[in-house]
């Protein structure tokens, strides 16, 4: 009970000071999506989404949204919607940034293949909460 509440303490403040990078920074809209990530984890599926289909909106051809859409379908336990996103992720162009620890086709590829496994095992479909990809 006690680390809920301190799990819980840490992910209210991130949103916070996402939301204040968001201010500061108004045209940087990564600080969003990793809000709507904060927020995923906390179950706060509903706010999450609106953060992330602006995003998308803005910049549909960036594979970290897409892939993270993925995510976001994934944990709240819309597999056929996080395969789409992820197999979207995919087919995008694109190349790595420098300094980006794991390529995001690679990436994509990897959480695509695990959300295959569990649509075809009919095993639990929400992400588990150990998963953690590289934004969170």
């Amino acid at each position: 009970m006690v680390r809920r509440e301190k799990e819980n303490r840490l992910a209210e403040a991130a949103v916070h000071w996402y939301r204040e990078q968001e201010k500061r920074s108004p045209k940087d809209d990564v600080p969003a999506v990793r809000r709507a990530s904060i927020l995923d984890l906390q179950g706060k599926f509903a706010e999450a989404a609106p953060l992330y289909l602006l995003a998308l909106e803005q910049r549909p051809h960036s594979k970290f949204f897409q892939t993270s859409y993925g995510n976001h379908l994934w944990r709240k336990g819309d597999l056929v919607g996080a395969q789409a996103a992820f197999e979207k992720s995919i087919a995008l162009p694109g190349i790595s940034r420098p300094g980006d620890e794991k390529d995001a086709t690679t990436e994509a590829q990897g959480m695509l293949a695990k959300v295959k496994e569990r649509i075809a095992k009919g095993g639990p479909i929400r992400q588990g909460r150990k998963f953690n990809p590289r934004e969170d």
